[in-house]
């Protein structure tokens, strides 16, 4: 039972991959994407944090002359700030909407309300520091903010300091809100991340993997006179150490072992991608509404709906290969009508979602009938650049046989599947290629003339040749996002695919597939309704082969 299939459901998430911006000027020095309604707000030193504060975006730069905390209006980018007397670091930063923000400054909790003005309107800055000493475990400190209080984590405790008409009161002492929480192994554990929505205070729990668990705090439960403690709830677990979380409308999103969305009311888990590289690569999210923001390791940020499951490719961003694989990239803010992204020691940019909504109905009305012409260079780890033999178009056959109910008679059967791939990285021995345009003969994927595929297509490929000598390693295949809703993917265990040398002929072993109910399933087709291929046929169905040969189209 060694030969398992793997549907490939975000394979580009195997690495950390180059993407670009619309910036030439960008850290980087790598290629620029025009892409319509994305411009360049802040780039003035080390970028640190954005996050969103009503209609105004807050973020923070640091330096060796110390920290600036600035803010612009994300209608007309007018941008603001103060510097803080400081070379500490700062480790968290958290707003609301009344202009409370709230940070951490080394060992201290501070806070300000930035839309307090003057006679002439100007910014009143008055700095309170609300704690000195402040202690955090592993150096990892996290803040939220909301109508009622000032929520941090010192330590193994959450604890508040209580607001009362938009302020904090200095002259009492911050309510400790949790104490500690246990992991499902009942053992010792401290927390990660806070956020606050709907007046529930949420809470992920580190180091607890394989176990993942987010607890939750009615904080309407919460007697603040008395400081009583509310009760600890688990909101969710077998997430895999959640490392970001983020609430929608209806949601509370987590990216650990997968990126899955919890339902605030029925606890219900979503999985929007399925790959551990989110966990590992620590990405982040941002939402609005009930639209999830992320960035995945293919090179691109999404956006994804959680009313009806609707995911869309926004824009690249720009960092190496080597920096995307090993550290975590910036934060993103989301508000009505714009996305925003901070590259870490780069600049902020931004997406104006409505030019980009009316730019992709104009392009989603062009032909996919033939092949785009597609770039044939790969990134490398180095951040050079290189030529892959696969960059261009394939034509493809898969071949499947048939056993009805009560018959011992086997028939074969075949369709086309048509291809054109696009580099994306060339990194330790795998190329990974998006898939941009594909075309079938099978009726069941509903691209008889040619379509473009959704964003998970992808090919992972060997970057050298594959064969019983040198055979494949897990993960190494091809998969198929149709806009129907179909899927197609090959079979992707050890040694399952076989690649000529001047890559020129991709195809399942002779072997492959072997293990799945003792039928050789070398690929396999499936439906998000779950129709399963063919569709309505009852009987013995293997697939037996399939074969990609590079093409002049």
């Amino acid at each position: 039972m060694r030969r398992l299939i793997h549907i490939l459901t975000c394979t580009t998430a195997l690495l950390g991959l180059l993407a670009c911006s619309d910036d030439s000027d960008s850290a980087s020095g790598a290629a620029v994407v025009q892409q319509e309604g994305t411009k360049r707000i802040v780039s003035d030193g080390d970028l640190r944090y954005a996050i969103p504060m009503e209609r105004d975006i807050i973020y923070t730069t640091q330096n060796e002359e110390g920290v600036t905390i600035g803010w612009f209006g994300s209608d007309d980018f007018a941008k603001k700030s103060f510097s803080l007397a400081t070379t500490d670091t700062l480790t968290a930063i958290a707003a609301y909407d009344n202009g409370l923000v709230a940070f951490i400054v080394g060992d201290k909790l501070m806070a300000v309300n930035i839309w307090n003005k003057d006679g002439e309107g100007n910014p009143i800055i008055r700095i309170d520091t609300l704690v000195q000493g402040l202690s955090s475990s592993g150096k990892r400190t996290a803040l939220a903010v909301n109508a009622d209080g000032i929520y941090y984590k010192e330590g193994s405790s959450i604890k508040v300091f209580p607001m009362e008409k938009g302020y904090v009161d200095l002259s009492v002492f911050p309510i400790e809100l949790v104490d500690r929480v246990y992991n499902q192994n009942n053992a010792y554990s401290a927390f990660t991340d806070l956020i606050v929505s709907e007046n529930v205070l949420y809470a992920s729990v580190a180091w607890d993997s394989p176990n993942g668990t987010v607890v939750s705090v009615d904080l309407n439960a919460v007697d603040w006179k008395h400081g009583e403690r509310p009760e600890l709830k688990t909101f969710a677990d077998g997430l895999g150490s959640p490392t970001d979380i983020q609430a929608t409308k209806d949601y509370v999103c987590i990216n650990g072992t997968s990126l899955t969305c919890v339902s605030k009311r029925t606890g219900e888990q979503k999985i929007v991608q399925s790959s551990a590289l989110f966990a590992f690569n620590n990405y982040r999210l941002a939402s609005y509404d009930n639209q999830l923001f992320f960035q995945s390791s293919d090179g691109y940020y999404y956006r994804y709906s959680l009313d009806d499951g609707t995911q869309t490719q926004l824009t690249k961003y720009s960092s190496t290969v080597m920096a995307a694989m090993s550290s975590q990239s910036g934060t993103l803010v989301a508000v009505e009508g714009g996305f925003f992204w901070l590259e870490k020691m780069n600049a902020i940019y931004y997406l104006d979602l409505r030019e980009f909504e009316s730019n992709s109905k104009e392009k989603e009305q062009k032909s996919s009938i033939s092949p785009p012409k597609v770039s044939g260079k790969c990134i490398t780890e180095t951040g050079s650049y290189k030529n892959s033999p696969y960059a261009g178009s394939y034509m493809g056959r898969f071949e499947y046989r048939t056993k009805p109910e009560g018959s011992e008679t086997w028939s074969a059967n075949s369709f086309t599947v048509n291809i054109a791939m696009e580099c994306i990285a060339d990194v330790m021995g795998i190329t990974t290629l998006k898939i941009v345009w594909a075309q079938s003969s099978e009726p069941f994927f509903g691209c008889t003339m040619g379509c473009t595929p959704e964003e998970a297509s992808a090919a992972v490929l060997p970057s050298g040749a594959a064969n019983p000598s040198s055979p494949s390693v897990g993960g190494e295949g091809i998969t198929i996002s149709f806009p129907n809703g179909t899927l197609l993917t090959t079979s992707n265990a050890d040694g399952e695919m076989n690649v000529s040398t001047d890559g020129r002929t991709i195809a399942s072993d002779f072997d492959a597939g072997y293990g799945v109910s003792d039928k050789q399933m070398t690929w396999i087709a499936s439906s998000r309704n779950g129709d399963t291929f063919p569709s309505g046929f009852k009987g013995t169905v293997e697939m037996t082969s399939w074969i990609f040969n590079q093409s002049a189209l």
